[in-house]
């Protein structure tokens, strides 16, 4: 494959020998292998001119290539692949290959590559009628050529830029590229490439009814007859229009010869003209049928090349449409498995969320719920009861103690000494604190804050933030974390219902607190009954809501 490789350029059969002996041991390769030896195989047959007749080969190639990633090798198969498609008769579908040969290469150092590209695209265009879009590819191909120094395909290339420029009747033009070719063939030592464009130089003249330009190009010429038919066919025109027949009629039966179907055609009508000339009407209607039975011929390959046109640009829309709609196909689907996935994935984070809200909201309602049960241990310990009930069991004990220490029962009687002394301290605590908070609270009651409020609500005056921060402090001290355990009651408290809790504190009527807080007093009443019912989970009245903060 490497000594293939190495001589496909200069050698395409030598290298097409080599190959040749290689399609047994490829099948046992790995699959990269055996796509550089069909790609190398595709375009050894291309330089070699044998006709491609099938694109499954090189499409194989190019889907590897594609998935592979390879730009080097993606361009030269997508190249071939235009080569296949050419000479399949399938010119769109061969454009588009080159285009995206094209592509691939946009940073590729291959420039003689793409100039092979560009080329071959313009030969298309031309195919196509499409003779501006083909003198640009062509120009883009010379372009490449030159920065790539590759001097031998510039002649080639400047002169099918000439014969464009003819066929859109640009005649200047077409001999200005022709003389350009011609002089770099000669300066490459190319002469058999020189004669050719040299032919086709004189033939231009000729046909610009320049002769005495093109009689001394065309009888210069060493071709031999089988390549240089058009010259023939013009020789003899020139010679018809001097009126030397005898030398036009060597030179067009030659034309009729060693021509193709469109020259014999052009030699027989020319011929039929010059029997007419020389009197020899039976000779002239035999060259005027053969010419009219040619013409026919040509006319039946014209339209069956221009059906091949619409068909194959037919087979290519049509494709492109199969393509399009599987592509279609391919989005939609892709859209359902994504829509399909999203949901999938919205559906767990909902479910996700719920079951976190749930957990959250049962672990509010545990704290919520010890709060208040610690709430009510904590007032009842303050509270009248509790000391009653001290009292109680302090008298049960003394009792206890009596018949102890009648019983001389030891053990028993430090027991409940020890269980005397307890609830003596705590009650004596508990004593304390309450006449400790006693004395808090008529502080507070006879404090500038709390006298301030009283004489705002009853004059209907404005609070401003800082009286309430004031107040919060002077509460918080009298009944210490008073804000703290409200908010372990309820976490979600808003600013408005902890106002409506500081002043219930203050002990402030119900129609004063509406106008402290720009309310009505029913809205006043309908807050405290929510409040109420979002620390305890049931409902209730102002007047309960007012009670548990009175006694916290």
């Amino acid at each position: 494959m490497q000594q293939a490789a190495d001589c496909l350029a200069d050698y395409p059969d030598s290298a097409l020998t080599l190959l040749a002996t290689l399609p047994d041991k490829i099948k046992e390769e790995p699959e990269d292998i055996r796509m550089y030896y069909h790609l190398l195989t595709v375009k050894a047959k291309d330089k070699c001119y044998i006709r491609h007749t099938s694109d499954s080969l090189i499409n194989a190639v190019v889907a590897y290539y594609e998935k592979e990633g390879d730009n080097e090798r993606l361009m030269e198969a997508y190249y071939y692949q235009g080569s296949v498609y050419r000479d399949m008769g399938d010119v769109p579908r061969a454009i588009k290959a080159f285009q995206q040969a094209i592509d691939a290469g946009e940073e590729s150092r291959n420039l003689t590559l793409l100039g092979q590209t560009y080329g071959q695209m313009g030969t298309l265009f031309a195919y196509q009628d499409l003779y501006d879009e083909s003198l640009d590819a062509k120009r883009k191909a010379l372009h490449y050529y030159t920065s790539q120094m590759a001097e031998r395909k510039i002649p080639s290339t400047l002169c099918e830029m000439a014969r464009i420029y003819d066929a859109k009747e640009e005649n200047d033009s077409a001999v200005s590229y022709y003389k350009q070719a011609y002089g770099l063939a000669l300066k490459l030592k190319n002469y058999k490439q020189a004669e050719y464009i040299l032919s086709e130089l004189g033939c231009l003249y000729q046909s610009m009814g320049k002769k005495e330009m093109a009689k001394p190009i065309l009888l210069s010429l060493s071709q031999p007859p089988e390549d240089k038919a058009n010259a023939l066919l013009y020789l003899g025109m020139i010679y018809r229009e001097e009126n030397r027949l005898d030398s036009a009629e060597y030179y067009l039966k030659q034309a009729w010869r060693w021509g193709d179907i469109d020259k014999r055609y052009e030699a027989a009508r020319m011929l039929s003209y010059l029997e007419v000339d020389k009197k020899n009407y039976l000779s002239a209607s035999v060259y005027a049928c053969q010419a009219l039975a040619m013409h026919d011929t040509i006319g039946a390959i014209s339209q069956t090349e221009a059906v091949k046109k619409i068909q194959s640009l037919y087979d290519y829309q049509h494709t492109e449409q199969e393509n399009s709609l599987l592509l279609l196909k391919n989005k939609t689907y892709m859209l359902e498995v994504i829509s399909l996935i999203l949901l999938l994935v919205v559906l767990l984070f909902v479910g996700c969320y719920i079951l976190y809200r749930l957990k959250v909201t049962k672990q509010e309602a545990v704290e919520q719920e010890r709060s208040q049960r610690l709430l009510k241990e904590y007032q009842y310990l303050r509270s009248v009861a509790y000391l009653e009930e001290n009292n109680k069991k302090l008298s049960e004990l003394q009792l206890l103690l009596e018949k102890a220490e009648q019983e001389n029962d030891t053990l028993n009687k430090q027991l409940l000494l020890a269980q005397k002394e307890s609830l003596e301290l705590a009650g004596k605590q508990q004593l304390l604190a309450n006449t400790n908070r006693g004395f808090l609270e008529k502080a507070f009651k006879s404090s500038d804050i709390y006298l301030h409020f009283h004489k705002v609500g009853n004059e209907g005056l404005k609070i401003t933030e800082n009286d309430w921060k004031e107040l919060h402090t002077a509460i918080d001290n009298t009944y210490p974390n008073f804000t703290d355990r409200l908010y372990s009651l309820y976490p979600n408290l808003s600013q408005r219902e902890l106002y409506i809790c500081y002043l219930i504190k203050v002990s402030m009527p119900n129609k004063s607190m509406a106008g402290l807080l720009n309310l009505t007093p029913s809205a006043v009443t309908q807050a405290r009954k929510r409040l109420y019912k979002k620390i305890y989970g049931e409902e209730g009245n102002g007047e309960l809501l007012d009670k548990m903060i009175l006694d916290l």
